[in-house]
């Protein structure tokens, strides 16, 4: 599932959980109903554009997130120098900063 490649992705960039808590209840509970994290501090180093698909990898309902084939063909458009670039810190379009659930 993409949902867990996702995970796997912010981990690697952010050597952090997405929704870790301090008991599993809580995290649990998050996993299931919070948005990840992609705030400047953590993921400050990051292009927007792998942002982006982290974010959309991180979709909760399993419709809006993109298919397997999908989500790799945009992950090997990101190893352009091109995509690599990040954008202005105005940008529009950039994914979510912040959790919708307080940590």
């Amino acid at each position: 599932d993409v949902f867990s490649a996702g995970v796997v992705m912010y981990v690697a960039l952010s050597s952090k959980l997405p929704f870790t808590c301090a008991d599993v209840r809580t995290t649990l509970l998050r996993t299931l109903h919070c948005q990840a994290q992609l705030s400047k501090p953590r993921f400050g180093h990051i292009s927007w554009s792998v942002l982006y698909v982290l974010e959309q990898l991180l979709t909760k309902q399993s419709e809006g997130r993109p298919e397997a084939a999908a989500a790799l063909e945009a992950l090997e458009v990101l190893r352009t120098p091109f995509a690599q670039s990040r954008s202005p810190s105005s940008s529009s379009t950039s994914p979510a900063s912040t959790s919708s659930c307080s940590s």
